[in-house]
């Protein structure tokens, strides 16, 4: 689906729509991923754990102050 000033592309054109709405409705590059990426979560089963375990992942190697820091 292509929009006035961005595209997005998925292997689901209901979840490109979702995408390029997001991008109309003032989102960026990756609120439009991540409502895609949700999308495909409902319409694809598989997708939807390779989803959470990536997202999962990702948030596991964010790095984390030292407590001391906040004192």
């Amino acid at each position: 689906a292509i929009g006035g000033d961005g595209m997005v592309v998925s292997s689901s054109e209901i979840a490109s729509e979702i995408g390029v709405k997001v991008l109309k409705n003032g989102g960026n590059a990756i609120d439009a991923a991540v409502a895609v990426g949700f999308a495909l979560a409902v319409a694809r089963y598989s997708f939807a754990v390779d989803l959470f375990y990536g997202l999962n992942h990702l948030f596991d190697r964010i790095p984390v102050a030292p407590a001391a820091s906040f004192q």
